[in-house]
């Protein structure tokens, strides 16, 4: 799959960095706050839903009646649960967990902010259906803005255009963008 890769530096990277890391601090804020209050070590957080706060992690399996559904978390060291709807608590806990400061993505803000959204549909060895669905993502290293989309920039028919990117955004090879983080 075709991707271009782009890093941004100067001062429209740094005020939407400040904005981003501002944005940032609103949702680590209010998480400590919900661990503080329903005294869990932990959140869940939805893989698929943008960084949502789904549920409770604790370090040990844990007896409330306002949670269900016990598992074990991925990492395999601490249990996670959700709101128990047919309990008040629960559906207190349930409308906290909706609360929109909770929920924060770093790669979907700027992302946003940049209006660089894009979805493309390519094929896959790995895949059992053999294509796969590959998106744009954006993130912070050491006061850069990194964004990689992906797909042909020239219009194809059936796909959506490629994103117009800002001026101060510049393309980078992959090697370059990858020397960016570190790696």
């Amino acid at each position: 799959m075709e991707k271009h890769f782009y890093i941004g530096d100067g001062p429209q990277a740094e005020s939407l960095i400040a904005e981003a890391l501002a944005r940032e601090n609103v949702a680590r804020e209010a998480r400590k706050a919900l661990i503080a209050e329903y005294e869990t070590d932990g959140l869940i957080l939805s893989v698929w839903n943008d960084g949502k706060v789904t549920g409770l992690a604790f370090e040990k399996p844990a007896s409330r009646p306002y949670l269900k559904g016990e598992t074990r978390l991925s990492n395999g060291e601490g249990y996670g649960y959700y709101p128990k709807l047919s309990t008040k608590e629960g559906k207190r806990l349930a409308q906290k967990l909706e609360a929109e400061e909770l929920t924060f993505s770093m790669s979907k803000f700027i992302l946003d902010k940049l209006n660089l959204h894009r979805m493309v549909a390519g094929p896959s060895q790995s895949s059992r259906t053999g294509s796969v669905l590959y998106y744009s993502v954006a993130g912070i290293v050491s006061g850069k803005i990194l964004v990689s989309i992906p797909g042909s920039k020239e219009s194809e028919h059936g796909r959506e255009p490629f994103p117009e990117v800002p001026v101060w955004l510049r393309e980078v090879k992959e090697s370059e963008w990858l020397a960016a983080q570190g790696r």
